[in-house]
């Protein structure tokens, strides 16, 4: 299976890697011409974020529960962290699957699909991603930054995207340090990314680049 993924990268003349990791994998030496990097982006309008206030913080996960790492890393949130923090914090599941997951579970809400996720942006006051195995990138945490919603996700989830440091961002794979954050006072205070770093997943930000890469293969093979 090696051996054919390289052949076939090595068939191919140029690449856009949505991160820096992958654009580093020793595979990705094997292209023959140009690479550029652009992590995932977006153009719809920024959501509106919620006030501050006083009261129950929203934290929310987006994921698609048929893919094994989100289970994986649910779990290891339930047994390891959420039954640590307050019960002012209300947890709020949505994709495909989470209709179905942890029923039963206090202060948690099941939402399932939904078909808007300016809804999900809107509602939560932090998103997290804990997630410990799996590769590729993490499009939801790119898409909660671009929207301004504050993060706590594990170094596995932030692996190559452009997150320069911001205190809404909080990384971490230590369980003590997830709790603390939680129930530190200041959690879900009306807090908002930078715009700064929302940008970096911004379509604008990168459509020159993205224009100059197409322009030059074009040109290349016309």
């Amino acid at each position: 299976m090696e051996r054919f993924e390289t052949a076939g990268i090595r068939s191919v003349r140029n690449a856009i890697f949505l991160s820096s990791f992958d654009a580093s994998h020793p595979l990705a030496g094997a292209l023959a011409s140009r690479t550029l990097v652009a992590p995932p982006l977006f153009s719809d309008p920024p959501a509106k974020r919620p006030r501050a206030k006083t009261g129950t913080v929203e934290i929310g996960f987006v994921g698609n529960m048929a893919w094994w790492p989100n289970r994986q890393g649910l779990s290891w949130f339930f047994s390891n962290v959420f039954p640590q923090v307050g019960t002012n914090v209300h947890f709020n599941l949505f994709g495909h699957g989470t209709e179905r997951y942890a029923r039963g579970a206090a202060r948690v809400t099941q939402h399932g699909p939904v078909d808007n996720l300016a809804e999900v942006w809107s509602r939560c006051d932090l998103m997290i991603c804990p997630m410990l195995t799996g590769s590729g990138v993490s499009t939801k945490l790119a898409e909660a930054v671009y929207h301004g919603v504050p993060g706590l996700a594990t170094s596995l989830a932030t692996r190559g995207l452009p997150l320069t440091d911001d205190p809404c961002i909080t990384v971490s794979d230590d369980a003590e340090d997830w709790i603390g954050h939680l129930t530190s006072p200041n959690v879900g205070a009306g807090k908002r990314i930078s715009p700064t770093l929302s940008d970096q997943f911004a379509v604008h930000a990168h459509r020159e680049a993205v224009q100059r890469f197409v322009r030059d293969v074009i040109r290349e093979w016309s």
